[in-house]
């Protein structure tokens, strides 16, 4: 097992100019999650459940660092969001400290600035604590940055609609002016997800479909691959693996790139032309595309994000 350890600058230390801050490095390392060849001999089953990093949503539950509510003004003051920040800091240090640094990790935050890296935290005043210490100075990251996240993929809207009567000497259509009257108002809460699009077919990455519609596998191979020998995975059958074959004698697989005898790629579809320059070709094979409108795509190389209402209620009823 190698150990690395990053020391990390706190934030008073001046940098040289053009330098990067040495807490980018944390989103750089990251923990190395290996692939047996031989880990789907055991079940047969997909997804891996031994080395998919979100199997079970196994990677869920860190806390993101940007807590504040957006907007805020004059006619939107939500209360502050501060109790899961003080759980991931709890025992850490004081409560007192604690309760500092959470108060002033919502200040960092405004309406145009926010927390890109979780490294950020060593540029929020109170970061260092009343450690001495280098090592003393850097214990919130170097405990808890794996809690921590700033690209979570759900947010909450909270939103008003309300039915406004103008004076008839107000013209400003798009303001509640001195004068106007609500006659009607509807509060809700909606939870809104961030997603990548998988295509029309549903299924992540480039998928492979039957003549009835229904997928089968992503890539066919020239002919059909003995796993009897006890030694060939079956990595070949997951979904982004290229045709592979065996040559007698062989125990270990090989890419099906033979120009005459190719294994078959299903076609990518979309909007934006996919290709391989003869260089790749020669080692993977042809890659077939047709063009389509990306809502139509089955296979489209360039990933859509969507997003969707995942839990929607009424605060007014």
């Amino acid at each position: 097992m190698v150990k690395t350890v990053t020391k990390l600058l706190p934030a008073a230390v001046p940098l040289p100019a053009n330098a990067l801050p040495d807490w980018l490095l944390l989103d750089l390392f990251g923990p190395t999650y290996p692939m047996a060849h031989d880990q789907w001999k055991i079940d047969s089953t997909l997804p891996d459940q031994f080395s998919t990093a979100s199997y079970m949503n196994s990677t869920a539950g860190q806390v993101n660092l940007n807590s504040r509510i957006y907007p805020q003004n004059d006619f939107f003051r939500p209360p502050t969001r501060t109790q899961p920040l003080n759980a991931v800091f709890k025992n850490l240090r004081s409560d007192s400290e604690v309760s500092s640094l959470v108060d002033s990790i919502g200040s960092y935050q405004s309406d145009s600035t926010v927390f890109s890296y979780i490294g950020e935290l060593a540029n929020v005043p109170g970061y260092a604590g009343s450690g001495v210490t280098a090592w003393e100075k850097e214990s919130l990251l170097r405990n808890m940055a794996g809690c921590l996240t700033t690209k979570s993929n759900t947010f909450g809207v909270w939103g008003v609609a309300q039915s406004i009567k103008k004076l008839s000497k107000n013209t400003t259509n798009d303001k509640f002016e001195a004068g106007d009257v609500v006659l009607a108002e509807k509060r809700f809460y909606a939870l809104v997800e961030r997603y990548v699009w998988p295509g029309r077919d549903g299924v992540p990455g480039n998928a492979h479909l039957t003549a009835g519609g229904t997928w089968d596998r992503l890539a066919q191979q020239r002919a059909n691959i003995s796993l009897s020998d006890g030694l060939t995975d079956t990595l070949f059958q997951l979904p982004g693996s290229p045709p592979l074959f065996r040559t007698a004698g062989q125990a270990r697989l090989q890419l099906d790139a033979n120009a005459d005898n190719t294994g078959t790629y299903p076609q990518y579809d979309g909007p934006e032309r996919v290709g391989m320059n003869a260089y790749t070709q020669a080692a993977l094979g042809k890659v077939v595309w047709t063009k389509s409108t990306l809502e139509d795509a089955y296979n489209p190389p360039q990933a859509a994000i969507k997003y969707r209402v995942v839990y929607f209620k009424y605060l007014d009823q």
